[in-house]
């Protein structure tokens, strides 16, 4: 038994290996997966190098979108692999969560099956190979496997299983300081938007397999959920209490009817069960061959239909019960579908291993040998297919795509870019915008969705630049309206980006309009040689928000842009780097103000006002007036200087030539505290979205902190 496991533990590092090579193998020029990953998540977790402000340990992070809290962001750098990205190259540590994700998956799943449920040898095998493959379409796209925005909490679900299963035999003691290690594992290596899934469902198995009483099961699921919040704490205390002012706290309120829900949500059903069907069909022949008296086959059944049957039941959240839900509004319960290839992959290899046991029994007495080699050829013949074949069809894939430009060199390795993010290191802080242009993208013939081989809207956080851009997934939905009227003129002329704008907010950039065409299928359709930026964009309100450079794979004209750098045959798009001139810096002082009641109409005037009045004053709301200069005529009211930068400490030296605000332009969160001359300031929200200070007239010396409560929870 021991000398089987050794073997099959090499096995499954093997395959793991097959799997994560084309990630690291050829160094920089290995593969990336654009989508959810290079976009965002990948080239955060990069920028843990490249940043000339670190924010590994802060609770703030000056990169993304004017800057954010980023303790609710899948790419908060407390979690274990922000540690990998910060030591090794971004492509290595890239291919060691690859390999880490599918060894685990793959080796446990076999364990799981072998160990607990007494599953055959060859069946556990199978499933083992499967789940570590992952080839889930239907699942956020995941037909290259786990990706990594999902850490370690889908692949390590079966080790948790293993671990945690009362048929281990261990004492309840032994078993709760094991719920403990396990949960705490769970909680540094993912974030908690797959993770709350994994953690549920490892409740739900423990319940159901329990032997006895129901007390030693409570006690170490416990264990297992207090650990694991414990560990998630930073990102759970931070979500809780930045979510109620977030973009995801709107979604719901746009509503959406139960119909079209219901719909969405069975076209997941339909495709986990489109995704899985080799299995499923084992798992029903294997129940048949038990003459559907198996029980852990009815449970396996069970669970999975459970799952599927609560995917469906979310459009119901969504539409009756998510528009009153406050901060919870934004909670995707349709997520639940993240374990169903798990328990359909479990119940395919119980019903593998039920066709065997049939064969054996059915065979004449003398013939076992018989039943043992067509029941084994049929296992190998199901592996063969969904194993080896599967995953030579994604490195087809990959490797075109990788043709597309889909490789870390050229996503993260641009020499232009290169040289822009070292060009001003020591200057005043400023931001970047990329403008995605898919239309402009002509990969090679056979290529999968070529939408996604063009500019994307956040990979120049790899390059250590801040942008007012980005794609993330929770961030102040004030900066989510200011962008709205930001990108209005594009917005007005393209219908369906507006919708995918408010309906899924995750992209904050610039885009280049094609009225008439789905978001997800602009590729082929003529651009004008050269784009004008009114076209795309407010420039006085992109400006404000301290946008220096425009990153795009088109020319473009403007007021205020010269042409610092180009690309124009790079591959895999060609490259413009524009300067904007008008831009205004990030910390600068106004000496009047405008008043109005609500945000709405804030917005409205600043959408019409002149870079001049944008530059001398501070447009706020009537709660925020109070103290602060009376309504005049703006004119030049002082100076900023920059001391020291840091990513949630900033250092100031201001001269006000009277009552004064000073705007700084990083998004407002009531957790910033200001310091002028030493005593605590107060901080309003100017501009819609970002920080002002009242000042008097001199010279004083300011400090500005993120200081929120959990804030002890980020050493940096």
């Amino acid at each position: 038994m021991r000398s089987l496991r050794g073997v099959t533990l090499i096995f499954f590092l093997g395959w793991a290996v097959w799997l994560a090579a084309p990630y690291c193998v050829l160094g920089a020029r290995s593969y990336v997966r654009i989508h959810d990953n290079a976009d965002s998540t990948l080239a955060l977790r990069v920028s843990l190098r490249t940043t000339a402000t670190p924010h590994l340990t802060t609770a703030w992070n000056p990169q993304p979108q004017a800057g954010l809290d980023q303790g609710p962001l899948i790419n908060c750098g407390v979690d274990a692999d922000g540690w990998l990205f910060a030591v090794f190259p971004g492509w290595l540590a890239y291919g060691l969560v690859m390999l880490l994700q599918r060894f685990i998956a793959g080796y446990f799943m076999y364990r799981l099956l072998r160990d607990r449920l007494s599953v055959g040898a060859l069946a556990s095998i199978c499933a083992g190979v499967l789940y570590s493959l992952f080839a889930q379409v239907t699942i956020n796209g995941a037909w290259a496997g786990f990706t990594l925005y999902f850490g370690l909490s889908l692949s390590s679900l079966p080790l948790a299983l293993w671990a945690l299963d009362d048929s281990s035999r261990w004492s309840t003691r032994r078993r709760v300081a094991i719920a403990i290690g396990v949960g705490l594992l769970l909680g540094w290596t993912s974030h908690y938007s797959a993770a709350v899934f994994v953690v549920m469902g490892v409740g739900a198995w423990l319940l159901l397999r329990r032997r006895g009483s129901v007390w030693p099961a409570l006690s170490v699921i416990t264990a297992f959920c207090l650990a694991w919040g414990v560990a998630e704490l930073p990102t759970l205390w931070s979500s809780a209490l930045n979510s109620g002012a977030s973009n995801r706290s709107v979604w719901a309120l746009h509503g959406q009817a139960l119909r079209a829900a219901v719909a969405e949500q069975y076209a997941h059903v339909r495709g986990i069960l489109l995704d899985n069907w080799v299995m499923i069909s084992a798992a029903i022949l294997g129940f048949a061959a038990t003459r559907f008296r198996s029980r852990a086959l009815l449970a396996a059944f069970g669970a999975a239909a459970a799952i599927l049957l609560l995917v469906l039941a979310s459009a119901v959240w969504v539409t009756w019960i998510a528009p009153h839900a406050g901060p919870l509004a934004g909670f995707q319960l349709y997520r639940f579908y993240l374990l169903a290839p798990f328990a359909l992959i479990v119940a395919g290899a119980l019903g593998l291993d039920a066709i065997e046991t049939r064969l054996k029994a059915r065979v004449p007495p003398g013939g076992g040998f018989r039943g043992s080699f067509w029941a084994a050829s049929l296992t190998l013949l199901v592996m063969v297919v969904l194993g080896p074949v599967a995953s030579a069809r994604v490195l087809e894939r990959i490797v075109h795509e990788m043709r597309a430009g889909s490789t870390y060199a050229a996503v993260y390795e641009r020499p232009v870019l290169q040289r822009l993010a070292g060009a001003n290191i020591g200057e005043a802080p400023y931001r970047v915008v990329t403008v995605y242009a898919p239309q402009s993208s002509a990969p090679p013939s056979g290529v999968w969705s070529p939408q996604l081989f063009c500019q994307q809207p956040a990979y120049a956080w790899a390059y250590g630049l801040e942008t007012a851009d980005g794609y993330v997934q929770f961030y102040p939905e004030s900066y989510q309206q200011y962008w709205a009227r930001l990108t209005a003129p594009a917005l007005r002329s393209d219908p369906a980006m507006r919708a995918y704008f408010w309906s899924f907010g995750g992209r904050v950039f610039l885009f280049v309009p094609a009225p008439g065409r789905p978001v997800g299928d602009r590729q082929g359709i003529p651009l004008p040689a050269v784009t004008d930026l009114a076209g795309l964009c407010n420039q006085n309100l992109l400006s404000l928000d301290n946008v220096r450079y425009l990153i795009s794979p088109v020319r473009l004209s403007g007021d205020g842009l010269s042409l610092v750098s180009a690309d124009v045959h790079g591959k895999p798009w060609p490259l413009y780097i524009y300067e904007n001139s008008r831009v205004l810096p990030r910390y600068f002082v106004v000496n009047a103000t405008r008043t109005f009641p609500d945000a709405r109409s804030l917005l409205t005037a600043m959408s019409t006002a002149s870079l001049s009045d944008l530059s001398t004053v501070a447009y706020v709301q009537a709660k925020d007036s109070t103290g602060l200069p009376a309504a005049q005529s703006g004119s030049a009211a002082g100076a900023v200087g920059v001391q020291a930068y840091k990513a949630d400490d900033v250092s100031l030296r201001v001269t006000a030539r009277g009552p004064s605000v000073l705007v700084c332009t990083m998004n407002y969160s009531p957790y910033w505290r200001a310091y002028v001359d030493g005593l605590e300031a107060r901080v309003l929200q100017a501009d819609s979205t970002f920080v002002g200070v009242s000042v008097s007239a001199g010279s004083h010396q300011v400090e500005l902190r993120y200081q929120p409560p959990y804030a002890w929870l980020f050493p940096g």
